[in-house]
């Protein structure tokens, strides 16, 4: 998102009234979601729900399969390296289409280093605005856990990003 005065001011907590307080509603919402959406700790994808091309893919998602963000966008699933190998993939895409609801355990991903990942899929069909998109969760299976299964955080609980992801 390009930094503008509105944005500034969104940030600053600067109130606004009017239309200008709308908009400025509006940018930090947002931002709230944007930053939820790449410092999530799973991988996210969101596709176009009509032709299955990808839209966006989180930080995380690229971290944890070695894949740059360009080898993502733009293309279809079962054209991205990691779900290539996977038969399933364009059937799923068909069967999500119908249902608005596909979840796989288990399913094995492969990184650009070869290597596979076992992860969670789940995929959920929804509506922004008038048009269908698709929000795909990719949890890694094998990603280590404190007792209790909750995934280690820092000790200060803050986000930390991934090797190679500058934090904003």
């Amino acid at each position: 998102m390009k930094r503008t005065a509105a944005t500034e001011k969104a940030q600053a907590n600067i109130p606004v009234s009017g239309q200008a307080g709308v908009d400025q509603a509006l940018i930090k919402s947002e931002l709230r979601y944007r930053r939820l959406f790449e410092s999530a700790q799973d991988g996210i994808l969101i596709l176009d729900a009509e032709t299955g091309l990808i839209n966006d893919v989180n930080p995380y998602l690229l971290y944890m399969l070695g894949y740059s963000r360009e080898e993502f966008v733009e293309k279809k699933l079962w054209e991205v390296g990691a779900f290539k190998d996977i038969e399933v993939s364009r059937d799923a895409f068909l069967a999500l289409q119908k249902n608005e609801f596909i979840r796989y355990e288990n399913l094995p991903l492969k990184a650009k280093d070869g290597r596979l990942v076992q992860v969670e899929f789940v995929s959920n069909v929804y509506l922004i605005g008038d048009e269908k998109v698709i929000q795909n969760g990719v949890i890694d299976s094998e990603r280590p856990t404190a007792p209790g299964g909750i995934a280690p955080r820092p000790p200060s609980g803050e986000y930390v990003p991934p090797p190679g992801v500058q934090r904003v």
